[in-house]
């Protein structure tokens, strides 16, 4: 149960990071950014400390949806 748990919040965490990158990615690009990235901006700032602070938030918030999407689930099946 624990192992799955880890897992799912791990994986969940990892695409956080690889959606992070090609994002900031884009912006470098001036592809122009995805709607939740112009929300973080909007609400967080553009000061690089506090983006910064955004991104860990975000990294945190995909390992939590990993959970409650499939891994949670998954583990509480009787």
């Amino acid at each position: 149960m624990k192992y799955a748990l880890k897992t799912g919040f791990i994986g969940g965490c990892i695409g956080a990071v690889v959606l992070a990158i090609i994002t900031y990615l884009m912006e470098v690009a001036g592809k122009g950014v995805p709607p939740f990235a112009a929300m973080y901006s909007a609400t967080i700032g553009t000061h690089p400390g506090f983006q910064i602070v955004a991104l860990i938030l975000f990294i945190i918030s995909g390992g939590i949806w990993a959970l409650s999407s499939d891994g949670l689930s998954s583990v509480l099946r009787f």
